[in-house]
């Protein structure tokens, strides 16, 4: 049950990675430099939490379990009927979650969020909220200030505070 979910999730997140490569990346000689970077860098963030979900699913194996996972000091795997949540609880709490058939994977600290479907995504700091369409270059292209704004957020919280756990914990090899 929770497996299912974990691979739902890490589906939605490879959906977005697949529509990024087609649309904007496999354009690159023909759009501007600073776009192509930018939807390179969603990738590669993208390809990390794609690592720590295929990790999770890996770690967990076939059992099936309603109780809490213990990944690692202070990250844990809290899996629920039809959704999950994958917590770091220290230096601050960063949550990874998922509920069945929505198709959206949330990122969330304190003062971030950052939801992912498929299509868009949608980054959240403080007052600060914009609504990327993974599908057009044009539509990077008007956020371009703002987008890079957030994903260095994004990029911390994923690179320096669940990867490096991810990697110790989960056995990745990036």
């Amino acid at each position: 049950m929770v497996k299912d979910t974990l691979l739902e999730a890490r589906n939605v997140v490879r959906s977005a990675m697949e529509l990024i490569d087609k649309r904007i990346l496999s354009r690159s000689t023909e759009l501007k430099i600073r776009i192509v970077s930018v939807a390179s860098r969603i990738y590669e963030i993208l390809s990390f939490i794609d690592a720590i979900l295929g990790g999770t699913i890996d770690r967990i194996g076939e059992k099936d379990t309603g109780k809490i996972v213990s990944i690692g000091t202070y990250f844990y795997l809290a899996p629920y009927k039809d959704s999950f949540t994958l917590i770091r609880s220290k230096p601050y709490t960063i949550t990874i979650s998922y509920k069945k058939g929505e198709g959206k994977l949330y990122v969330k600290t304190k003062n971030f969020r950052a939801i992912i479907t498929p299509t868009t995504m949608e980054l959240t700091k403080l007052s600060l909220k914009i609504n990327v369409d993974l599908r057009s270059a044009e539509d990077i292209s008007k956020k371009l200030p703002e987008i890079k704004y957030l994903l260095r957020s994004l990029g911390r919280i994923v690179e320096y505070q669940l990867l490096p756990v991810a990697e110790k914990r989960l056995g990745l090899k990036l």
